[in-house]
């Protein structure tokens, strides 16, 4: 019988924290993206059965000082990596939302497109 082992070549570290304001920030958050809901049939994307926004929130005043919380720990981790902030800084290409209701979700997929 073959035996399958695993060897861990090249693992991947998923880096996360918790923002001190997040209750405050959903709750700000919630009627701004069931405003923009109404108002936009979205795009068709992964979701299936669900609505998924346009992906310039990252644009939007009401986001942005979320945005800059969230650049500050990439930054940090940036450095904590030693990447090489003078030759590629990282930048939010995209920013988006997602609704899904009873039986909606959203299909396995990559964001292969957010690399660059």
């Amino acid at each position: 019988m073959v035996q399958l082992h695993r060897r861990d070549l090249f693992p991947t570290p998923i880096w996360h924290f918790q923002l001190e304001r997040a209750e405050s920030i959903n709750q700000k958050f919630l009627p701004l993206i069931q405003q923009l809901h109404q108002g936009d049939p979205g795009l068709k994307v992964s979701n299936r059965l669900g609505w998924h926004s346009q992906d310039n929130l990252h644009q939007l005043q009401p986001f942005r000082e979320f945005l800059a919380e969230i650049n500050s720990q990439v930054l940090t981790i940036a450095n904590t990596i030693n990447w090489d902030l003078a030759k590629a800084v990282p930048v939010v290409n995209n920013c988006w939302a997602n609704i899904n209701g009873k039986y909606g979700y959203n299909k396995v997929h990559n964001h292969v497109k957010n690399t660059d």
